[in-house]
């Protein structure tokens, strides 16, 4: 038997059913090379565009946030600054995740304090960042005993959970809260 007749008779195998010299087809695949090598470079053109433009809004998101973050510490050491941005209170200030007295407890009393018989009304405020930690205290109104205030700062440190601040376009931003006052009281 033919070894033509398993393909059609047409052509051997392993050969191909084109005729003549080839270069019609290696003009075709170097034209269709050169098509998709000029769409690859205006896709890498885009995607460079595209990149340098991620790029540059988030290099202004990062300078905003960095702006509105020294603002707020600088409030919150007494240092208001000014400036064509200057620092605003948020649309929506920070609001405090749960109940803040539960932050305190009894067992949270500074053994020295205790024993001093010492009580008072500790007021703070607190540095609240835009995801909603408190990363510093100071202390406002002072309960007369610098435990209980180290421990007012401490606990709402640790335990303070907050929706974060937010600017009129929705965005969490930096912000600075004055706790209610802490009342702390021994039992009798």
């Amino acid at each position: 038997m033919d070894q033509h007749a398993h393909h059609g008779g047409t052509a051997p195998v392993g050969r191909s059913r084109f005729v003549g010299n080839g270069a019609g087809l290696r003009a075709a695949v170097l034209s269709a090379v050169a098509v998709v090598a000029a769409a690859l470079v205006v896709l890498l053109a885009i995607a460079a565009d595209h990149v340098a433009i991620s790029r540059r809004l988030a290099l202004q998101a990062e300078q905003r946030t960095a702006r509105d973050a020294a603002q707020a510490v600088a409030v919150f050491h007494g240092r208001p600054m000014t400036g064509a941005a200057g620092w605003q209170t948020p649309f929506h200030p920070p609001v405090p995740r749960g109940n803040p007295g539960a932050w305190f407890g009894a067992d949270d009393y500074p053994p020295d304090a205790r024993r001093a018989g010492a009580e008072g009304r500790t007021v703070v405020e607190l540095l609240i960042q835009a995801d909603g930690r408190a990363s510093d205290c100071r202390v406002v109104s002072g309960s007369g005993n610098a435990s209980l205030d180290r421990a007012t700062c401490l606990l709402a440190l640790q335990r303070g959970r907050f929706a974060p601040g937010r600017d009129r376009e929705e965005r969490a931003v930096v912000s600075v809260m004055r706790m209610p006052g802490i009342r702390w009281q021994l039992e009798n």
